[in-house]
């Protein structure tokens, strides 16, 4: 039996910030961390009694993923009061995404929620916000769908239809579905979070999106790119990859020897700060840079966030 988005427990850290530092510091500390579930900033609340003011609650999907923020946390001087707290009972998270969330425009598509008004002159792309990342809210799913949605729309439907895309991380499944409505023959999706692969394929179902299989697995992984490398072994025309990056240097290497002559690989999830480091590690693997865009961050983290699309040798 499949469990859903509430069956999981949480675990929970208290912190409080540290001196003058902004309160929100811990977000760079944490933000990367595919563990982090969320976090509960009680501004203007009165606190438990348990809890100094200011505090701050963070949740992680297991203890070695919370232990891993307190490792990166402590000394930082983003936050002081460190408290690991007992598991909680699993949560949707995303409930309150979906009692708000009604709809984003983003690469020629109206990505909104079942049950909301479509757009009157862009196409739907219907998804129902979960536990997975990607409703298109957030600029990573934006930028790199732009970039996706630029690089397809000039190609005749014939030339579309022979393309094979790969979606790393595709958690909703956005870029996926978007891929395949874009005309893409033939779509992989690949995340290492089960419910991000079960979400996805929903996503799929709700567009009636044929021609996406999706994988669970991590792109790091031997096996897994051995499973890919069957699926596809003339590679892939275009690589979409939504990640930290400290990832960057392992998906280059990943990436560079599964694109097709000519292909392009869309990097997304990064802030302006590790953009530099990102695009040197592309280069390495005889990735050169095509284009980038980026965009302010609205989340209080003074910096903006990035997408590139590199290209492999023709």
């Amino acid at each position: 039996m499949s469990r859903g988005p509430g069956d999981s427990p949480s675990w929970p850290l208290l912190l409080r910030a540290e001196g003058e530092s902004d309160p929100s510091a811990w977000q760079v500390v944490v933000a990367d961390l595919e563990g982090f579930l969320g976090a509960d900033e009680p501004a203007g609340s009165e606190p438990a009694a348990s809890e100094p003011a200011g505090a701050v609650r963070l949740w992680f999907r297991t203890e070695a993923e919370r232990a891993e923020a307190v490792r990166r946390l402590d000394g930082t001087g983003a936050a002081r009061g460190i408290r690991e707290l007992a598991p909680e009972p699993g949560r949707d998270w995303m409930a309150p995404c979906r009692s708000f969330f009604r709809g984003v425009v983003a690469g020629g598509f109206f990505i909104h929620v079942p049950g909301a008004s479509g757009h009157r002159s862009l196409p739907s792309l219907r998804i129902a916000p979960g536990q997975a990342f990607g409703t298109g809210t957030h600029a990573s799913t934006r930028l790199a769908l732009e970039c996706l949605a630029d690089g397809l729309a000039g190609a005749p439907p014939a030339r579309r239809a022979r393309l094979r895309v790969l979606d790393v991380g595709s958690g909703s499944g956005v870029l996926s579905v978007a891929a395949a409505r874009l005309g893409a023959g033939r779509v992989t999706a690949l995340d290492v979070d089960p419910v991000a692969v079960r979400a996805t394929r929903e996503t799929a179902r709700r567009n009636g999106a044929g021609g996406i299989s999706c994988f669970e697995g991590d792109f790091r992984e031997a096996a897994v790119a051995r499973r890919l490398d069957r699926r596809e072994p003339d590679g892939f025309d275009w690589i979409l990859a939504k990640l930290s990056a400290r990832l960057a240097p392992a998906l280059a290497g990943f990436a560079a020897p599964r694109l097709r002559a000519g292909g392009r690989l869309v990097v997304s999830g990064f802030l302006g700060a590790d953009a530099p480091d990102v695009l040197a590690a592309c280069r390495r693997a005889a990735l050169d840079v095509r284009q980038s865009r980026a965009e302010p961050d609205r989340d209080g983290v003074d910096d903006e966030w990035v997408a590139a699309v590199l290209g492999a040798p023709r």
